[in-house]
């Protein structure tokens, strides 16, 4: 955003820092909290995907664009959506929340907020 070439290594520099903490499997970010991290974490990889392609380099725009993809489909099996309304006493108010776990029912407004964030962001590279 600053085109200051040192704003934008210490950036990526972020970003490549939080590569090694996704799984291989699932596509989240291995933490105490993985749902809570990963959305954290997509808006920060997001940013990275936005830097990597501004300074032109396209192989690490990839790299994070793949870790943006694996971590949002992780993500997104735990929105509440219709295919879950059966569960759910309100699936009119629920659908659109993150449970922040395979095993809680608990949403949290502030990672919602999270999500979309790093889904309007996202805009730019997808």
């Amino acid at each position: 955003m600053t085109g200051d070439r040192e704003w934008a290594v210490f950036a990526l520099e972020i970003g490549h820092a939080l590569l090694p903490n996704q799984s291989g499997h699932s596509g989240g970010y291995l933490s105490d909290s993985p749902v809570d991290s990963t959305i954290l974490f997509l808006e920060a990889v997001g940013a990275a995907i936005t830097t990597a392609e501004a300074t032109g380099d396209l192989h690490t725009r990839d790299r994070f664009l793949d870790a943006w993809r694996r971590g949002l489909s992780f993500v997104e099996r735990h929105v509440y959506a219709p295919r879950d309304r059966f569960l759910l006493p309100n699936p009119a108010f629920a659908t659109g929340g993150v449970r922040l776990s395979d095993t809680t029912t608990e949403v949290r407004t502030d990672f919602v907020q999270h999500l979309a964030s790093a889904l309007l962001d996202s805009r730019e590279f997808l």
